[in-house]
């Protein structure tokens, strides 16, 4: 009778054993298996194997990981954010408390008919706020409607650390009360090579506001602004208010477009024929201290070869326009009284590496960051680099198919199973030495 009794013991505390183990194996494997939910699409969220965004949910999905990497997979077309949330809109992603500290590389493709309609939140854009490592790159923005209260900018509506923004190109409408730019409310870093078509609106009174960033506390370079600034205090061409003296040289807004003769900054204020003649930013007697524009072409005292920029009449409303976000231009000569420049053509166009950041004879501390061989072929894992050849300019795009994508639910589930093996052997295990 005692040996019946001690032996269901020694079953009831292997059972519990067993079930402790089990349940310990599943909350295991579900938390492993958490970013199934916080993300849908591709990717890993790593900088050399990034989430692939193809939809706006997906856009909207970044808020579940602040600080992984992201790259568009294609245009993402957001128009139906107009009904999400009541009428309210796309969610920025980010904030004040909670930054964005993430990558967000756009390939080179377009966001377009982004809204939010959230007119007394702060730190409102696509990204709220960007601290940290945070990133935004090569990414078009088309026809936006962006409105909020403070700290609004089509892209970010502050930037106070991370690496800041490069190469974008935004048109549609920003609003809000002050610290509302094109680009950005409120610039504590950098953004460079990039440009606004946007519209400017509201910015009451003394608010600020700037046809590329309503506040300017760090850098802002071979940038510029075309779009309607509202008139009176603290309002600006392409910076509304400047804290920073000498930290955005380079840059130019259209005194025409804009409807305004003011800017904070070291901005220049130019007509709309200037701003679309090349000369304007490649001739370093006109440019003064900054060096010369990267276009295509290499016009001019222009002597760098990431060909970022090109210009064409049927392009970007003739302005110039970031090459790698317009790779099927077609071949035109653009004539001023300095030099010619023929644009690439062909299927492939013009094409770079997304991302440079040489700061030369510039007044920043900034230094270059650009991670390459001696070949050009790798540059801050992106598998969207280029290879170009060691005697000329021809830049061949690399396959997408270089990083390999895994589905993070497949993962966590995988886990989930082998921890729940590893569950029931340590059990017969048990039960055997019983």
């Amino acid at each position: 009778m005692i040996q019946l009794l001690l032996s269901q013991s020694r079953r009831f505390i292997f059972k519990t054993i067993f079930v402790l183990v089990l349940l310990a194996s599943v909350i295991l494997g579900l938390l492993h298996a958490k970013d199934a939910y916080a993300y849908g699409g591709l990717g890993g969220g790593l900088a050399n194997n990034p989430y692939l965004i193809t939809t706006c949910a997906q856009l909207q999905e970044m808020s579940n990981d602040l600080a992984a990497s992201y790259r568009l997979g294609s245009d993402i077309d957001c128009s139906d954010t107009s009904s999400w949330n009541s009428g309210a809109g796309f969610v920025p992603v980010g904030g004040l408390l909670t930054p964005f500290q993430g990558t967000l590389d756009g390939a080179g493709y377009a966001i377009s008919d982004l809204t939010i309609n959230r007119p007394s939140t702060d730190y409102v854009g696509l990204l709220g706020y960007i601290s940290g490592g945070g990133l935004a790159r090569n990414i078009r923005f088309d026809n936006v409607s962006i409105i909020g209260q403070n700290y609004v900018g089509g892209v970010a509506g502050k930037i106070s650390g991370g690496d800041g923004i490069y190469e974008v190109g935004i048109t549609g409408e920003v609003s809000g009360v002050t610290a509302v730019g094109g680009v950005v409310g409120r610039n504590d870093y950098l953004v460079m090579n990039s440009y606004s078509h946007a519209t400017i609106s509201g910015v009451p009174g003394s608010g600020t506001g700037g046809g590329l960033a309503g506040e300017n506390g760090g850098f802002i370079l071979r940038s510029y602004s075309t779009g309607i600034v509202p008139s009176g205090p603290g309002k600006g061409g392409i910076i509304g208010y400047d804290a920073d003296s000498g930290g955005s040289p380079g840059t130019y807004w259209d005194t025409q477009t804009s409807g305004i003769n003011v800017s904070g900054g070291d901005g220049i204020g130019k007509t709309t024929a200037e701003l679309k003649n090349v000369a304007t930013f490649t001739d370093s007697v006109i440019i003064g201290p900054m060096t010369p524009w990267d276009f295509v072409g290499n016009p001019n005292d222009d002597t760098a070869n990431d060909d970022i920029w090109s210009i064409d009449p049927f392009i970007n409303q003739g302005y110039p326009y970031l090459a790698d976000q317009y790779p099927a231009a077609p071949t035109t000569t653009i004539t001023n009284s300095a030099a010619s420049l023929t644009t690439n053509s062909g299927t492939g166009g013009a094409t770079k590496a997304s991302l440079r950041r040489d700061v030369a004879q510039a007044s920043t501390s900034t230094t270059s960051q650009d991670m390459t061989t001696s070949d050009d072929t790798a540059e801050y894992d992106n598998p969207n680099s280029v290879v170009q050849t060691d005697n000329s300019n021809d830049d061949i795009k690399k396959s997408d198919t270089t990083s390999t994508h895994f589905i993070p639910w497949a993962i966590g589930g995988f886990s989930l199973l082998i921890l729940v093996l590893i569950g029931y052997v340590v059990y017969r295990r048990l039960r055997t030495a019983a």
